[in-house]
């Protein structure tokens, strides 16, 4: 029964204890949007990590979800997995302002 509780309370961290979200698509941000899925979820989670959720994987936006899914091994992908080459300066990514934004928005 023990072993029960232990498993329960590490989902429930994992899955962290408050969450909001926003959906979001490049339709709604046009030559703005900052990465190469069409659309996705936007997540505050705990009021500090902003993630982003799209094709049933999550990917850490800000440094704090970064370094959360580094020191807990959430398995969070780095959003620079799927951010966009900015073509008005090679070697270079797209601004990622607008999921970040939201994202804080959200943890408010």
């Amino acid at each position: 029964m023990k072993y029960l509780i232990v498993i329960f309370s590490v989902i429930l961290f994992s899955c962290g204890g408050n969450v909001k979200s926003k959906k979001i698509a490049k339709a709604d941000y046009g030559n703005d949007w900052p990465v190469s899925v069409e659309e996705g979820t936007v997540k505050c989670i705990d009021g500090t990590y902003v993630v982003f959720e799209a094709l049933g994987k999550v990917y850490a936006v800000n440094d704090s979800a970064k370094n959360e899914s580094v020191m807990n091994e959430h398995g969070w992908s780095d959003i620079e997995d799927i951010r966009l080459d900015d073509p008005a300066a090679p070697e270079t990514k797209v601004n990622i302002t607008p999921i970040l934004s939201t994202g804080l928005i959200l943890c408010k």
